[in-house]
């Protein structure tokens, strides 16, 4: 289920889409495409650069356009292979395998999940049609049908699925990683706290965790607010462990993501369609939601820049990033960056997205204002313990400057752990933030929280939690003008 393409050869695509079929000449993008087939092979920057050359030469034959898709898949470039591969399937709408290919691109690139649940869909359709049925289709229907929160439907996909290909090992396998990605998600709420007793007259006196407030899962207050056209980026990182490179899991990080999701709707107005949402981010997802530069050096927008309407009256004005996961810190000359989940921790320059780079391009989006969230710290530990060699993490390298249009929220200084709320079930950041969402920080009670109150908040709540629960030090880093409204509340 890792691969979004079928084991096709590129060059095989090409000859099996026949000339004929389309306007024009296309002989010399064919033997473009066989050039660029021999170098893809050795020089993946060149090859890619010869076969958009070839479509170029035949726009018209859509094989010509999914070879491009394909070779920017196979680059590590997500974002571009579903450009160039909508360009396939609008010329030819019926083919089973880019339709689910396209389907799978939508659910990696955190797209719109509905239009990813009618392409897998008809893609499953079309390839009863054409007799070309294959346990890749279900995977990737089943896939879609979870995405969307549709369990029955999945879990009905795929005991069909199992039926037809009961002897497949390779289904078997995809099987039981969906199934557990669905059990995954049946979990029970966080315990109540214990009681205690006081001594002598035995009267039960509650524990103060208890009162902070009801949980910040089930009581989701609504905004005054609409922000129909505004964008966010919502990134949990939670399963390091799975891929046994170094770093632990960070608890909660999906939770996290769930949730904040949730508030992004309810209470600070933004429509679903236009949060980029993605659970365990692997490097390729980085490049693809926020962008990367070539090998000439040129940057290569990702899907954030896309969704951003940048003129008109429905132009978006707002960006919020939040992440949930684990940072690493500065390397010799290096920034301190953010960690996918199939990073290396012997190899963070190599392996991680750059700190910098992030905050550059967040900084330079064209719109009014932006909020950044970071449930993450620097220092290269974690409340289950050290995970890498570091050198003292100070802020001014986390961030030297943050720009007047920036609400800027990390959750710990210098050489500090990130801790977590056990008994909430959630990074102990992001719970503050949610609670302080929630009124917790409406200080002055006129259903606004400002940025100056929920600074004030989260810089007394967290710092004093993370001492009583974790015995870690905690401070939280934020910056932002003390006057900007982060959310109205009905």
């Amino acid at each position: 289920m890792k691969r979004t393409f079928q084991h096709v050869s590129l060059l095989l695509v090409l000859i099996a889409a026949p000339a004929s079929a389309f306007a024009g000449d296309c002989t010399i993008a064919s033997d473009l495409a066989k050039r660029a087939f021999e170098t893809f092979e050795s020089d993946h920057r060149t090859g890619l650069a010869q076969f958009v050359a070839a479509w170029r030469e035949c726009p018209d034959n859509p094989a010509y356009a999914y070879n491009v898709a394909n070779a920017y898949y196979e680059s590590g470039q997500p974002g571009p292979s579903e450009t160039y591969l909508r360009k396939a399937v609008e010329k030819s709408p019926d083919n089973p395998v880019w339709l689910n290919n396209l389907a799978n691109l939508v659910l990696e690139n955190g797209g719109d999940l509905r239009e990813a649940l009618r392409l897998a869909q008809k893609a499953a359709d079309f390839s009863k049609g054409k007799e070309i049925e294959s346990p890749a289709f279900h995977i990737t229907l089943a896939k879609a049908h979870m995405k969307c929160g549709n369990r029955r439907e999945c879990l009905d996909v795929l005991g069909e699925a199992k039926r037809k290909w009961r002897g497949d090992a390779r289904f078997q396998a995809a099987y039981d990683e969906t199934l557990d990605m669905v059990l995954g998600k049946a979990t029970l709420p966080p315990p109540p706290p214990e009681k205690k007793l006081k001594q002598g007259n035995k009267t039960p006196e509650v524990d103060e965790t208890e009162t902070i407030a009801a949980d910040v899962d089930s009581s989701i207050p609504q905004g005054a607010d609409k922000r129909p056209y505004d964008v966010a980026v919502v990134i949990g990182n939670q399963n390091y462990g799975r891929y046994d490179k170094g770093f632990a899991d960070v608890k909660f990080a999906e939770r996290d993501a769930d949730t904040m999701r949730e508030y992004l709707v309810a209470t600070l107005g933004y429509h679903p369609d236009n949060i980029i949402f993605k659970k365990d981010a692997e490097f390729t997802d980085f490049n693809s939601i926020f962008g990367s530069y070539d090998y000439k050096g040129k940057f290569v927008p990702g899907d954030l820049h896309r969704y951003i309407r940048k003129s008109g009256r429905k132009r978006t004005r707002e960006v919020f990033v939040y992440y949930s996961g684990h940072g690493a810190p500065p390397i010799e000359d290096r920034p301190p960056f953010l960690v996918p989940v199939n990073a290396k921790a012997k190899s963070v320059a190599t392996t991680c997205y750059s700190l910098d780079l992030f905050n550059d391009i967040v900084e330079k989006l064209p719109v009014e204002t932006k909020t950044v969230f970071l449930d993450a710290c620097f220092s290269g530990n974690a409340p289950s313990g050290p995970f890498m060699a570091t050198k003292g993490l100070y802020i001014k390298d986390l961030k030297p400057q943050v720009a007047r249009d920036t609400a800027f929220f990390c959750a710990a200084k210098n050489d500090q752990v990130a801790a977590w709320h056990e008994a909430k079930g959630h990074g102990l950041f992001t719970y503050f933030f949610l609670r302080g969402l929630q009124g917790a920080a409406d200080y002055d009670t006129n259903r606004e929280i400002t940025m100056g109150e929920m600074k004030t908040y989260l810089g007394d709540e967290v710092s004093y939690w993370a001492e009583r629960l974790s015995q870690f030090s905690q401070t939280p880093h934020i910056e932002g003008k003390d006057s900007r409204v982060i959310a109205r509340l009905k």
